[in-house]
C-alpha cells in the first residue's frame, strides 16, 4: 500500500512498495509553477546540474560514480502536468540485499549532492556549462520546427491556452535565452529549491521504516518547510461562440490538423472513466472511429488519433492529411464525435476499448518509472487510486455513461498548418 508521510510542510515521503523488481528507485520531485517569466530558466535547470556538482565536478565523474554503485541509471529532467511542471531527479538501483552493502544510502547521497550542491563559481553556475546548454537548449527549440507534428500540436495548445499556463511550452523561448547567465540562473535555481513543494518517492521492495530513517539522516540538512505548494490545474472550461480557428501556412507536402476539445470532466470525478472509454473508442485506441474510418476506409490522413488529458479536462485530436483534404476531414472528425454523442457505437467496441486500456494499465506495473509517474499524478489531485481498482472502473463503465461524457465535448481550437503539394519534406 503506498503511504505518504509529511517531513515538513510541502516535503513529503511516498513509499512505493513493489515485490516483483530487484531494483530500487529514489526520486525527487520540485513543483514548479510554468510561467512565461521564468518557464526558459526551469527548462535549462536540470541540463545545467546534471553537468556535474561539487563532489562529481564534471558529467563523466558522475556517471562514472552511478557505474560504481553497480550500474545505477539516473535520469533528471522536467515534465508537464497540468499547468505546472516537476523538476525531477530519479536514481534506480540495485537493492542493497543484492548488492550486499548499502546502496540506498550512496543513492541518496548522490541525488542530494547533484540536486543540493551544484558547481558554482563567483556565486553562479559555471559559465561555460550555461553557455554550452543555452546553446542545446536553443538547437533543440529549434528542433522541433522539423518535427512538423510535434509542433502543429505545440502551436494548439498555445492558441487554445493564450495567456494562461498551459499555452506556455515547457521548452522555453529561444528570445529569452539571451538574457539567461550564470548568475540569474542560479538565483531561480535557490528560489525554487528552498521554496517549492518538494516530493520524494521510494519505491521497490525495501523497509519502509528504515528506508525513512535512511533518507532523514542522509537529507538532514535539506528538509525544511517549503512555502510554496503545488498548484492545482485549472480544468478548461467551453467558452461561447464560434471556435478559434487559427491557420499557418509552410512549405511541406503534408498539412497538420490539430482539434483542441473542451471535456468538462474534472480529474477525480468518476465521469473521467467513461471520458477515458470514449476516447478509446473515437481515436485514442488501435480500432477507434477515426482510425478505421478516416484513415482506412475514406483515406484522408496519413495517421489521426485522439488523447485526453485527465489534469486539464481536455481532448485534442491531431491528424496528417494532403493539403486540399481540410475540410472534408474535419468534417468527418466532427461527424463521428456526433455518431458517438448519439450512441452510434456497439459493444463489440465497448469491450474492446475496456481491453485496450485495461491492457495498457497492467502494462505499467512492468516499470517502476511508469509506476511512480501513475502515483505522482495520483498525488497532484489528492486521490490514492491502485492501478488494480483503476481497471475495475473502466469495466464498470456503462453504455449511456460514455455517451454522456461525449455529450459534454465541445470543440474549442483548431490549428491548421497549412502545407502545399511538391513542398518540402
Amino acid at each position: 500500500m503506498i503511504t505518504k508521510q509529511s517531513l515538513a510542510e510541502n516535503f513529503n515521503f511516498y513509499s512505493l512498495p513493489h515485490q516483483q523488481f530487484k531494483t530500487n528507485l529514489l526520486s525527487v520531485y520540485i513543483h514548479v509553477p510554468i510561467e512565461r517569466e521564468t518557464v526558459t530558466k526551469l527548462a535549462l535547470l536540470p541540463a545545467v546540474l546534471e553537468r556535474g556538482c561539487e563532489k562529481f565536478p564534471t558529467l563523466a565523474d558522475l556517471c562514472k560514480h552511478a557505474d560504481e554503485l553497480f550500474g545505477a541509471a539516473y535520469d533528471f529532467g522536467l515534465r508537464r502536468k497540468g499547468d505546472c511542471a516537476v523538476l525531477y531527479f530519479s536514481l534506480e538501483f540495485v537493492q542493497s540485499k543484492f548488492a550486499g552493502e548499502n546502496i540506498a544510502e550512496q543513492a541518496m547521497e548522490l541525488l542530494r549532492q547533484v540536486i543540493f550542491f551544484p558547481r558554482i563559481e563567483n556565486e553562479g553556475f559555471l559559465p561555460e556549462y550555461v553557455a554550452q546548454e543555452k546553446e542545446n537548449q536553443a538547437r533543440f527549440i529549434e528542433g522541433i520546427i522539423n518535427d512538423k507534428r510535434e509542433y502543429a500540436s505545440h502551436r494548439c495548445a498555445e492558441i487554445m491556452f493564450e495567456g494562461e499556463a498551459y499555452g506556455i511550452p515547457q521548452h522555453g523561448y529561444i528570445a529569452d535565452l539571451s538574457d539567461v547567465n550564470e548568475k540569474n540562473l542560479y538565483e531561480f535555481y535557490k528560489d525554487i529549491i528552498g521554496n517549492c513543494q518538494t516530493d520524494v518517492f521510494f519505491s521497490g521492495e525495501f523497509d519502509e521504516a528504515a528506508a525513512i530513517a535512511q533518507f532523514k539522516s542522509v537529507f538532514a540538512g535539506e528538509i525544511a518547510p517549503r512555502g510554496r505548494s503545488a498548484a492545482p490545474t485549472a480544468i478548461a472550461q467551453a467558452k461561447n461562440g464560434e471556435p478559434k480557428f487559427v491557420t499557418e501556412d509552410m512549405d511541406v507536402n503534408q498539412s497538420k490538423l490539430n482539434m483542441g476539445f473542451t471535456c468538462e470532466c474534472c480529474p477525480t470525478v468518476w465521469e473521467y472513466f467513461p471520458l477515458m472509454m470514449f476516447n478509446a473508442i473515437f481515436g485514442g485506441g488501435p480500432f477507434s472511429k477515426l482510425f478505421m474510418n478516416v484513415r482506412e476506409r475514406l483515406s484522408l490522413c496519413y495517421y489521426v488519433g485522439s488523447r485526453v488529458d485527465r489534469l486539464k479536462g481536455i481532448m485534442t485530436v491531431g491528424a496528417g492529411i494532403a493539403p486540399d483534404k481540410y475540410e472534408e476531414t474535419k468534417t468527418e472528425i466532427l461527424h463521428w464525435l456526433s455518431e458517438m454523442q448519439h450512441g452510434n457505437f456497439s459493444d463489440d467496441e465497448i469491450n474492446a476499448a475496456k481491453k485496450y486500456i485495461t491492457n495498457g494499465l497492467e502494462s505499467m506495473k512492468d516499470s517502476l518509472f511508469v509506476m511512480e509517474d501513475y502515483t505522482l499524478s495520483q498525488s497532484l489531485i489528492n486521490q490514492k487510486l491502485p492501478i488494480d481498482e483503476f481497471i475495475a472502473n473502466i469495466q464498470r463503465v456503462t453504455k449511456d455513461e460514455i455517451v454522456a461524457a461525449a455529450g459534454k465535448i465541445k470543440l474549442d481550437t483548431i490549428f491548421l498548418l497549412n502545407g502545399k503539394e511538391g513542398g518540402a519534406e
